[in-house]
């Protein structure tokens, strides 16, 4: 999850969308799988991120998922 964060805020800081294999590969680098797989595991981090207060700033867009716009992130 640390990993999908992290490539959701270094979208966020350029004002793009990540799509699920975006994210994907973000989140599990040089790892390997079926489509179904890829996207589920996505979406069960995803959820986790929700479930842990990141609901209210994660958003769905056309393009894919991204921070809200409005989100201002402080990275130390």
């Amino acid at each position: 999850m640390r990993r999908l964060l992290r490539a959701l805020i270094e979208g966020h800081e350029a004002g793009v969308s990540l799509t699920t294999d975006e994210l994907f590969e973000r989140g599990w680098p040089n790892e390997t799988i079926r489509a179904d797989s890829a996207r589920n595991r996505v979406r069960v981090a995803l959820s986790r991120l929700r479930k842990a207060g990141f609901s209210e700033m994660l958003e769905r867009t056309p393009d894919g998922m991204r921070l809200r716009p409005s989100l201002q992130i402080v990275v130390t």
